[in-house]
């Protein structure tokens, strides 16, 4: 499903960061031009302190080259600064800040998920490499050579008598072929030596036109007979031909059964080998299963580390935590500025609620895989030590991702609810759809969530502390 463009700048969950970082911007951009219609009073202190992030935020290197610089300014945007600056212009500078801090964390997130991946890869590829050995191992201690080899036997006298037979036919041909070829020579020889003697006699008579006239019925006799015996050796050549593809067959047929017999004997000879070295075979397959299994059990034990569920820094887990904490805390300071200009707020409230829904489905699928592959490795045969223990993570794995993607719903939901706000209902439909789908639900054409934020009763942020723990500010 694709966000359709619009003023507001939709950020699409399940891309990277460029949407949420587009949609920043566009929200800057619109809170500078607030900011500066004053008038032509002068500005005070505060108001040039607000103008002065606005810039760094929107013109600044990329938010993961000053992460520490958006922390520095999401902390240090404080109430004191209420008596020279808009207060809801410094709540909603300290969201923007929060949710560009965010999208620098997607960054560590990003990687530690491809860290882990990594490792997930190597889990795999060991256990493949293990399951492959075991079963060479079980083929080779398994494996009869006898029916096979009774068989090529068997099929390797049937071609030696056919062999023998097609090479009596061979010589058989050869021989009348042979024979007719004889024949037509001497025919051929024969004609010869009549069309030399027709020719000695027009020789002799030559030189008289009476003995020329006296010779001519003899030379033409003469000439008769040779052509008779050309055409009788002609016809044989013409019979040795039609035998002459036959032998080209029967050569054929006797060379492809030479074939099928040095095959014979090649099985034969590696059956023999193969025989005699099964045992050892299957001992070095049990061996190299062996190592395997202690590269995948140790390639678990990575992958648990950096997936960080039991602590850590710069794991799966904490990156996902943190990053989800700060655009958590971007809709705590946005929210302050509600009730004074709830348009930005509404915007930048929905930048943090799609990218918080972002952040979640990204950690739910991620999640998932990582449960996908772990339970592979449990389900394994034969089965590997400790497996009781990698299916409990299995199980914690999966029960991550569903909360992660139940946690993405709610605040697509909650984007959907400030979309609405800001009058992108059409993109806030979207985001209903999205939610419901992550539910496994058939949202109800033409209805989002985004409605809500033109009622009354709590604004639509109010639930965004639900998502994650620790929702308050940095």
């Amino acid at each position: 499903m694709m966000a359709k463009s619009n003023e507001f700048g939709p950020h699409v969950p399940g891309s990277r960061a460029t949407g949420s970082r587009a949609g920043i911007a566009l929200c800057l951009a619109g809170l500078s031009a607030a900011a500066l219609l004053g008038g032509c009073r002068e500005k005070s202190p505060g108001a040039q302190k607000v103008e002065e992030a606005q810039r760094t935020l929107v013109k600044g290197p990329s938010p993961e080259a000053r992460r520490s610089d958006l922390q520095r300014m999401a902390q240090g945007m404080t109430a004191n600064d209420a008596d020279e600056a808009s207060a809801a212009d410094l709540a909603i500078m300290q969201g923007t800040a929060n949710n560009s801090l965010g999208i620098a964390i997607l960054a560590d997130l990003d990687e530690a998920i491809s860290q882990a991946d990594l490792a997930l890869v190597g889990v795999t590829s060991a256990m493949r490499g293990r399951n492959e050995q075991s079963q060479i191992a079980r083929a080779a201690e398994a494996r009869d050579f006898g029916p096979a080899n009774q068989k090529l036997i068997a099929d390797q006298r049937d071609l030696q008598a056919d062999v023998q037979r097609l090479q009596g036919e061979l010589r058989t041909l050869r021989d009348r072929i042979g024979t007719l070829e004889s024949q037509a020579g001497d025919l051929n020889t024969r004609g010869t030596a009549l069309r030399d003697e027709a020719a000695q006699l027009e020789l002799q008579a030559s030189g008289s036109a009476q003995r020329a006239a006296e010779a001519a019925p003899r030379v033409q006799q003469l000439s008769r007979q040779a052509d008779s015996l050309e055409q009788q050796a002609a016809r044989l050549l013409i019979a040795a031909s039609v035998e002459e593809p036959k032998i080209v067959f029967a050569e054929q047929r006797i060379a492809q059964r030479q074939q099928q017999l040095e095959l014979i004997a090649k099985d034969l000879e590696s059956n023999a080998q193969q025989e005699r070295e099964a045992q050892q075979r299957a001992a070095d397959a049990r061996a190299a299963a062996a190592e395997f299994e202690s590269a995948a059990l140790q390639g678990v034990s990575q992958l648990a580390a950096l997936i960080g569920l039991d602590g850590g820094d710069l794991t799966v887990f904490s990156e996902g935590e943190s990053a989800a904490r700060a655009f958590q805390n971007a809709s705590s300071s946005a929210r302050r500025a509600q009730s004074r200009d709830r348009q930005r707020a509404a915007s930048t409230l929905s930048v943090a609620a799609r990218s918080l829904g972002e952040v979640q489905q990204r950690l739910g699928n991620a999640y998932e895989r990582f449960a996908i592959g772990v339970e592979s490795v449990v389900s394994a045969e034969p089965s590997i030590p400790g497996s009781s223990e990698l299916s409990g993570l299995a199980q914690q794995l999966r029960q991550k991702s569903t909360e992660a993607m139940t946690a993405a719903a709610d605040a697509y939901d909650q984007a959907a609810q400030h979309l609405g706000t800001l009058r992108a209902s059409e993109v806030a439909d979207e985001y209903t759809a999205l939610a419901a789908k992550l539910r496994g639900e058939t949202p109800q054409n033409g209805q989002s969530g985004g409605q809500g934020g033109d009622q009354g009763g709590a604004p639509a942020g109010d639930q965004m502390n639900g998502a994650m723990p620790n929702g308050g500010g940095l």
